[in-house]
């Protein structure tokens, strides 16, 4: 029975209860129900011969001639006792049969907003760049965050190293032997990309820059290399929330070519080849990694921004 089906039969309980009394009122003549003595019988008082409460000087007092309520007062009396009765009841199936919630799956983590967006900036960007994308600039960053994290899990940074500048790389690579030698590495899943958007847009005249903003998630722990099974610290079921600012650089003046979405055609500096640099970064001729700084955006900097877990 649900709550709004209870309540309608407390109410109706309610108004047959007031109707009785009233009924049994018109029929004494005013007594509630006088038995001509004591409550209780045996001569004796209600309570014994003494005051049951006496909360205004005797008016309780049932040790007189077995005098009964008068009407009115039992009418006020009854209904007051029923009305307590249904919001007991009400309460109870408000507060007593809820089902308990769990507040720490339901409530939404609590991150700041951490970008820093300078619309003018970019717009200077499209200006000088009539075929840069922003949408496809935003696809390319997101997918290079998931298989930058997949590398450094592998321990592997080669698929990405034409994606980064030669600095960035050799931090990241440095950082990665560290880890083997400790016999560590890195366990992640679930990675998304929650957010992304172009911050700002700048150059110095022989490099330009392009601030990107990542919102992200992902599981990630580490164990033992040599025994996967063996947890060195975290937990494969915490989740953790992050906020990074990517900086993207490229050589001043480049220009996006639309068609491959690469910045211009160079000349290889191992073979000389023409070339257009693809997505592997590196020479189609020779097969020599490119530093596609000069040609295209790369990853130079990530700055964290923001952490949360749960």
């Amino acid at each position: 029975m649900n709550r709004q089906k209870k309540f309608i039969i407390l109410s109706v309980l309610i108004l047959v209860a007031a109707l009785l009394a009233f009924h049994a009122v018109s029929i004494f003549g005013g007594d509630f129900i006088d038995h001509g003595g004591d409550w209780g019988g045996g001569g004796g008082d209600y309570s014994g011969g003494s005051d049951y409460n006496d909360y205004s000087s005797g008016s309780w007092d049932s040790s007189g001639g077995g005098d009964g309520i008068s009407g009115p007062s039992a009418i006020v009396i009854i209904i007051l006792v029923i009305v307590f009765v249904v919001f007991s009841a009400i309460r109870k199936n408000k507060f007593g049969n809820a089902s308990p919630t769990n507040t720490y799956s339901t409530t939404p983590l609590q991150m700041s907003d951490t970008s820093s967006v300078n619309i003018q900036s970019i717009n200077n960007l499209k200006q000088t760049d009539p075929t840069f994308s922003e949408a496809a600039m935003l696809s390319k960053v997101e997918n290079l965050f998931t298989t930058m994290q997949l590398a450094w899990c592998n321990q592997d940074y080669e698929p990405v190293r034409p994606f980064l500048s030669n600095a960035l790389y050799e931090q990241q690579a440095k950082q990665i032997a560290d880890k083997i030698t400790r016999d560590e590495k890195n366990v992640s899943s679930n990675i998304a990309v929650l957010q992304s958007k172009l911050e700002s847009f700048s150059t110095d005249g022989h490099t330009e820059f392009l601030n990107i903003w990542l919102r992200v998630k992902l599981k990630d722990y580490i164990v033992k290399k040599s025994n996967p099974s063996q947890i060195i610290t975290g937990s494969p079921d915490r989740t953790y929330y992050l906020d990074f600012r990517w900086q993207m650089t490229r050589s001043a003046g480049g220009k996006t070519v639309a068609e491959t979405d690469a910045v211009k055609t160079g000349e290889c500096p191992s073979c000389g080849a023409n070339i257009n640099i693809n997505q592997s970064g590196k020479c189609e001729y020779c097969g020599t990694v490119i530093s596609t700084t000069e040609y295209d955006w790369v990853l130079s900097k990530i700055d964290g921004l923001q952490q949360r877990s749960r």
